[in-house]
């Protein structure tokens, strides 16, 4: 199964929601977190969002997460061993405020801690190059737990 995330931001993220239905091509499951997108995908199981336990289990249970370059779902993908395929939000597409995800990303890639697909029409490739024994992230565990647990800090103050 291949899990497409595009986190909770409140900015559409159609290009790479869009881009999901030609993941299908190889008859494998795609599930969709779309969040504010506006594109469907026609051959996936589409969620808005997923309580973050919930996303936790589909993470777990795929062959390859594609998400946007967030670093709470960087972490999760990181904190479950998944090295995740991703696709930063670009603030000239309307994505993102600013291009902070294009330079988070591009670290990932350069640390060996994800493969980084800026353009769309090359993410079939990537996600078909992940191996089935993805290779360890670099990140320790405890680091990707510590850093969820943070976010999910940030997150209940604001929300309380």
């Amino acid at each position: 199964m291949i899990l497409v995330t595009v986190g909770v931001s409140n900015l559409p993220f159609d290009r790479l929601v869009a881009a999901a239905d030609g993941l299908a091509a190889g008859g494998e499951e795609i599930v969709v977190q779309y969040g504010a997108a506006r594109a469907r995908p026609q051959r996936a199981v589409c969620f808005d969002y997923l309580p973050f336990v919930q996303l936790q289990e589909w993470v777990s249970k795929a062959r390859v997460v594609v998400c946007h370059a967030g670093i709470g779902s960087v972490a999760m993908c990181v904190s479950t061993g998944v090295h995740p395929v991703v696709v930063p939000r670009l603030e000239r597409l309307g994505e993102s405020v600013d291009e902070h995800q294009l330079a988070f990303g591009r670290r990932l890639g350069e640390l060996g801690l994800a493969t980084v697909v800026e353009d769309v029409s090359e993410l079939a490739r990537a996600v078909g190059s992940v191996p089935a024994d993805q290779p360890p992230t670099g990140l320790s565990r405890q680091l990707a737990d510590e850093l969820l647990d943070y976010i999910g800090s940030v997150r209940a103050r604001r929300e309380g």
